[in-house]
Protein backbone atom coordinates (compact mmCIF):
# COMPACT_ATOMS: atom_id res chain seq x y z
CA UNK A 1 0.00 0.00 0.00
CA UNK A 2 1.44 3.21 -0.61
CA UNK A 3 2.43 5.85 1.67
CA UNK A 4 0.99 9.22 2.21
CA UNK A 5 3.30 12.30 3.46
CA UNK A 6 2.50 14.03 6.33
CA UNK A 7 5.11 17.17 5.65
CA UNK A 8 3.09 19.95 5.87
CA UNK A 9 5.48 21.70 3.67
CA UNK A 10 4.58 19.10 0.37
CA UNK A 11 0.77 19.59 1.38
CA UNK A 12 1.71 23.49 1.35
CA UNK A 13 3.90 22.77 -2.35
CA UNK A 14 0.86 20.67 -2.91
CA UNK A 15 -1.48 23.33 -2.68
CA UNK A 16 0.05 26.26 -3.53
CA UNK A 17 2.92 25.20 -5.69
CA UNK A 18 5.61 27.21 -3.15
CA UNK A 19 8.84 25.03 -2.54
CA UNK A 20 10.55 26.72 0.06
CA UNK A 21 10.25 29.11 2.71
CA UNK A 22 12.57 31.69 4.75
CA UNK A 23 14.51 30.02 7.16
CA UNK A 24 15.08 27.14 5.65
CA UNK A 25 11.35 26.23 6.97
CA UNK A 26 11.66 26.78 10.14
CA UNK A 27 11.15 30.49 12.13
CA UNK A 28 9.13 32.99 14.00
CA UNK A 29 8.94 36.40 12.88
CA UNK A 30 10.69 39.26 15.31
CA UNK A 31 9.02 41.60 13.62
CA UNK A 32 5.15 42.31 13.10
CA UNK A 33 3.28 39.38 11.83
CA UNK A 34 0.50 37.85 10.58
CA UNK A 35 0.21 34.36 12.37
CA UNK A 36 -2.01 31.16 11.07
CA UNK A 37 -2.34 28.15 13.33
CA UNK A 38 -3.85 26.26 9.84
CA UNK A 39 -1.98 25.41 7.05
CA UNK A 40 -5.19 25.23 4.93
CA UNK A 41 -6.19 28.75 6.06
CA UNK A 42 -2.38 30.24 5.57
CA UNK A 43 -2.14 28.61 1.60
CA UNK A 44 -5.76 29.37 1.22
CA UNK A 45 -4.83 33.37 1.63
CA UNK A 46 -1.45 32.85 -0.07
CA UNK A 47 -3.37 31.64 -3.42
CA UNK A 48 -6.37 34.21 -2.92
CA UNK A 49 -4.53 37.41 -1.66
CA UNK A 50 -5.07 39.89 -4.80
CA UNK A 51 -4.59 43.60 -3.49
CA UNK A 52 -4.17 46.31 -0.34
CA UNK A 53 -5.92 49.50 -0.60
CA UNK A 54 -4.19 52.47 1.73
CA UNK A 55 -6.60 55.66 1.57
CA UNK A 56 -4.44 58.55 2.93
CA UNK A 57 -6.03 61.80 4.01
CA UNK A 58 -4.03 63.98 5.18
CA UNK A 59 -4.45 68.17 6.03
CA UNK A 60 -1.42 70.54 6.85
CA UNK A 61 -1.16 73.71 7.29
CA UNK A 62 2.08 75.92 8.48
CA UNK A 63 2.65 79.51 9.42
CA UNK A 64 5.99 80.56 9.34
CA UNK A 65 6.30 84.57 11.42
CA UNK A 66 9.22 87.34 11.97
CA UNK A 67 9.63 89.55 14.84
CA UNK A 68 8.50 92.84 14.16
CA UNK A 69 11.33 95.25 13.79
CA UNK A 70 11.78 99.00 13.97
CA UNK A 71 10.55 99.87 9.97
CA UNK A 72 6.78 97.45 10.96
CA UNK A 73 3.41 98.91 11.29
CA UNK A 74 2.91 98.75 15.17
CA UNK A 75 6.16 97.58 16.72
CA UNK A 76 6.91 98.73 19.90
CA UNK A 77 9.93 97.45 21.57
CA UNK A 78 8.22 97.38 24.81
CA UNK A 79 6.33 94.59 24.05
CA UNK A 80 7.92 92.72 21.56
CA UNK A 81 5.31 91.22 18.49
CA UNK A 82 5.80 89.53 15.41
CA UNK A 83 3.86 88.99 12.14
CA UNK A 84 2.65 86.08 9.55
CA UNK A 85 5.01 86.24 6.61
CA UNK A 86 4.50 82.94 5.70
CA UNK A 87 0.79 81.05 4.84
CA UNK A 88 0.90 77.26 3.42
CA UNK A 89 -1.39 74.89 3.26
CA UNK A 90 -1.50 71.44 1.67
CA UNK A 91 -4.09 68.11 1.77
CA UNK A 92 -4.40 64.88 0.47
CA UNK A 93 -6.87 62.11 -0.48
CA UNK A 94 -5.69 58.99 -2.56
CA UNK A 95 -6.10 55.66 -1.94
CA UNK A 96 -3.08 53.26 -3.15
CA UNK A 97 -3.74 50.23 -4.79
CA UNK A 98 -1.02 47.54 -3.95
CA UNK A 99 -1.27 44.43 -6.28
CA UNK A 100 0.05 41.02 -5.70
CA UNK A 101 2.31 39.96 -8.34
CA UNK A 102 5.97 38.47 -9.09
CA UNK A 103 9.22 39.47 -11.09
CA UNK A 104 8.02 37.73 -14.13
CA UNK A 105 4.75 38.99 -14.72
CA UNK A 106 5.91 42.90 -13.56
CA UNK A 107 8.70 42.85 -16.10
CA UNK A 108 5.90 42.18 -18.84
CA UNK A 109 4.07 45.43 -18.50
CA UNK A 110 6.07 48.68 -20.55
CA UNK A 111 6.55 51.65 -18.62
CA UNK A 112 4.02 54.24 -17.95
CA UNK A 113 1.11 51.31 -17.77
CA UNK A 114 -0.32 50.70 -14.79
CA UNK A 115 0.40 47.34 -13.38
CA UNK A 116 -2.59 44.73 -12.41
CA UNK A 117 -2.80 41.93 -9.90
CA UNK A 118 -1.28 38.58 -11.81
CA UNK A 119 -4.04 35.89 -12.60
CA UNK A 120 -5.07 33.63 -9.84
CA UNK A 121 -2.55 31.54 -8.44
CA UNK A 122 0.31 33.26 -10.51
CA UNK A 123 2.01 35.38 -7.67
CA UNK A 124 3.91 32.59 -5.96
CA UNK A 125 7.90 33.91 -7.58
CA UNK A 126 9.86 37.16 -7.42
CA UNK A 127 11.10 38.66 -4.51
CA UNK A 128 14.47 39.70 -3.39
CA UNK A 129 17.29 37.89 -3.50
CA UNK A 130 18.14 35.65 -0.28
CA UNK A 131 14.32 35.42 0.60
CA UNK A 132 12.30 32.88 -0.17
CA UNK A 133 9.51 34.10 -2.51
CA UNK A 134 8.13 36.40 -0.43
CA UNK A 135 4.63 38.17 -1.55
CA UNK A 136 5.27 40.28 -3.58
CA UNK A 137 2.86 43.49 -3.02
CA UNK A 138 3.73 46.72 -5.50
CA UNK A 139 1.85 49.28 -6.12
CA UNK A 140 -0.12 49.85 -9.19
CA UNK A 141 1.64 53.12 -10.65
CA UNK A 142 4.91 51.35 -10.09
CA UNK A 143 6.32 51.93 -13.95
CA UNK A 144 5.56 55.44 -13.76
CA UNK A 145 8.63 58.08 -13.16
CA UNK A 146 7.87 61.57 -11.30
CA UNK A 147 6.48 63.18 -14.33
CA UNK A 148 4.38 60.21 -15.80
CA UNK A 149 2.81 60.74 -11.99
CA UNK A 150 2.30 64.58 -12.53
CA UNK A 151 0.40 64.10 -15.74
CA UNK A 152 -1.78 61.06 -14.39
CA UNK A 153 -2.73 61.66 -10.94
CA UNK A 154 -4.20 64.68 -8.74
CA UNK A 155 -4.18 63.76 -5.09
CA UNK A 156 -5.29 66.93 -4.04
CA UNK A 157 -3.90 70.54 -3.60
CA UNK A 158 -1.60 72.95 -2.06
CA UNK A 159 -1.03 76.52 -1.67
CA UNK A 160 1.77 78.98 -0.09
CA UNK A 161 1.31 82.94 0.37
CA UNK A 162 3.83 85.04 1.33
CA UNK A 163 3.07 88.58 3.43
CA UNK A 164 4.70 91.84 4.48
CA UNK A 165 4.43 93.55 8.07
CA UNK A 166 1.54 95.19 7.13
CA UNK A 167 -0.25 91.85 5.84
CA UNK A 168 -0.60 92.60 2.18
CA UNK A 169 0.14 89.75 -0.14
CA UNK A 170 3.69 89.64 -1.16
CA UNK A 171 3.08 86.47 -3.59
CA UNK A 172 1.05 84.07 -3.47
CA UNK A 173 1.29 79.65 -5.40
CA UNK A 174 -0.13 77.10 -5.93
CA UNK A 175 -0.79 73.48 -7.32
CA UNK A 176 -1.81 70.18 -7.14
CA UNK A 177 -0.32 67.24 -4.86
CA UNK A 178 0.64 64.19 -6.59
CA UNK A 179 0.85 61.12 -5.10
CA UNK A 180 3.99 58.62 -4.98
CA UNK A 181 5.61 55.37 -3.30
CA UNK A 182 9.08 54.69 -2.78
CA UNK A 183 11.24 51.89 -1.58
CA UNK A 184 10.70 48.26 -1.16
CA UNK A 185 7.47 46.74 -2.30
CA UNK A 186 5.37 45.69 0.82
CA UNK A 187 6.27 42.21 0.85
CA UNK A 188 5.43 39.93 3.14
CA UNK A 189 8.21 36.68 4.00
CA UNK A 190 6.35 33.54 4.34
CA UNK A 191 7.94 31.35 7.06
CA UNK A 192 6.84 28.56 9.26
CA UNK A 193 7.84 26.60 12.39
CA UNK A 194 6.64 23.21 14.37
CA UNK A 195 2.91 25.25 15.22
CA UNK A 196 2.49 28.03 13.24
CA UNK A 197 2.59 29.59 9.41
CA UNK A 198 3.71 33.19 9.32
CA UNK A 199 3.26 36.21 6.95
CA UNK A 200 6.70 38.46 7.82
CA UNK A 201 6.21 42.57 7.12
CA UNK A 202 9.55 43.10 5.92
CA UNK A 203 8.92 45.85 3.46
CA UNK A 204 10.75 49.35 3.56
CA UNK A 205 7.97 51.35 1.82
CA UNK A 206 7.27 54.39 2.02
CA UNK A 207 4.40 56.78 0.73
CA UNK A 208 3.39 60.11 0.52
CA UNK A 209 2.98 62.82 -2.08
CA UNK A 210 4.66 65.79 -3.74
CA UNK A 211 4.21 68.75 -4.63
CA UNK A 212 3.36 69.79 -8.36
CA UNK A 213 3.92 73.01 -10.10
CA UNK A 214 6.14 74.75 -12.03
CA UNK A 215 7.43 76.73 -8.96
CA UNK A 216 7.03 75.41 -6.10
CA UNK A 217 8.23 77.68 -2.84
CA UNK A 218 10.76 76.51 -0.09
CA UNK A 219 7.96 77.31 2.17
CA UNK A 220 5.24 75.12 0.96
CA UNK A 221 4.04 73.09 3.26
CA UNK A 222 4.78 68.95 2.46
CA UNK A 223 2.91 65.79 2.67
CA UNK A 224 3.71 63.48 5.60
CA UNK A 225 5.17 60.09 4.45
CA UNK A 226 3.93 57.23 5.75
CA UNK A 227 5.75 53.51 6.48
CA UNK A 228 4.82 50.04 8.12
CA UNK A 229 5.98 49.11 11.61
CA UNK A 230 4.94 48.81 15.39
CA UNK A 231 2.23 50.66 16.40
CA UNK A 232 5.11 52.78 18.72
CA UNK A 233 6.95 53.35 15.66
CA UNK A 234 4.43 56.23 14.82
CA UNK A 235 2.84 59.48 15.31
CA UNK A 236 -0.38 58.73 17.85
CA UNK A 237 -2.61 60.64 16.03
CA UNK A 238 -1.39 59.10 12.64
CA UNK A 239 -1.56 55.47 12.07
CA UNK A 240 -3.62 52.20 11.39
CA UNK A 241 -3.28 48.65 12.19
CA UNK A 242 -3.27 46.79 9.19
CA UNK A 243 -6.33 45.04 8.41
CA UNK A 244 -7.16 41.40 10.10
CA UNK A 245 -7.13 38.18 8.26
CA UNK A 246 -9.85 35.15 8.54
CA UNK A 247 -8.16 32.46 10.45
CA UNK A 248 -5.09 34.37 11.27
CA UNK A 249 -3.83 36.74 14.41
CA UNK A 250 -2.66 40.11 13.30
CA UNK A 251 0.88 41.01 15.30
CA UNK A 252 1.77 44.81 15.50
CA UNK A 253 1.96 45.71 11.79
CA UNK A 254 0.80 49.34 11.12
CA UNK A 255 1.19 51.97 8.78
CA UNK A 256 1.90 55.49 9.68
CA UNK A 257 3.70 59.04 10.23
CA UNK A 258 7.06 57.86 12.09
CA UNK A 259 7.08 59.25 15.05
CA UNK A 260 8.71 62.87 15.76
CA UNK A 261 8.24 63.46 12.19
CA UNK A 262 5.58 66.73 12.85
CA UNK A 263 7.13 69.36 14.33
CA UNK A 264 6.27 71.47 17.29
CA UNK A 265 4.69 74.94 17.40
CA UNK A 266 7.73 77.32 18.35
CA UNK A 267 7.86 81.01 19.82
CA UNK A 268 10.25 83.75 19.98
CA UNK A 269 12.40 84.04 23.01
CA UNK A 270 10.03 87.52 23.90
CA UNK A 271 6.72 85.57 23.62
CA UNK A 272 5.33 85.75 20.65
CA UNK A 273 4.61 83.52 17.78
CA UNK A 274 7.39 81.99 15.87
CA UNK A 275 5.64 78.74 13.91
CA UNK A 276 2.56 77.20 14.28
CA UNK A 277 1.76 74.03 12.79
CA UNK A 278 -1.55 71.41 12.57
CA UNK A 279 -2.70 68.71 10.87
CA UNK A 280 -5.39 65.81 9.96
CA UNK A 281 -4.54 62.69 9.59
CA UNK A 282 -6.31 59.58 8.62
CA UNK A 283 -5.11 56.03 7.25
CA UNK A 284 -7.79 52.94 6.28
CA UNK A 285 -6.13 49.97 5.39
CA UNK A 286 -7.98 47.03 3.34
CA UNK A 287 -7.13 43.86 1.31
CA UNK A 288 -8.89 42.18 -1.12
CA UNK A 289 -8.93 38.48 -2.04
CA UNK A 290 -9.74 36.30 -5.06
CA UNK A 291 -12.85 34.79 -4.87
CA UNK A 292 -11.73 31.66 -5.78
Amino acid sequence: MASVSADPLKAMAYRTGLQAFASGGIGTPSSGYYSFGSSREFSDFIVRFKKVSVTYSQTITEKTYNLKGPSDPGYDPDNPSSYLRYDSASNVNYTYNFVVTDSNYLADVSAGNIVTAAPFRQHDLGGETGDANPLFVVWEYNKYNDDQLEEALNGGSWSANELDSSGSTVSTASGTVIPSASGSPMDFSKQANSTNWFLNDRGTLSLGAFLGGLSVPSFAAGIFDIETGAQSDFESSARDSLPSITGATLNDIFMGVPDGDFPDNEDFPSGPPKFRFTESTSITITTELYST
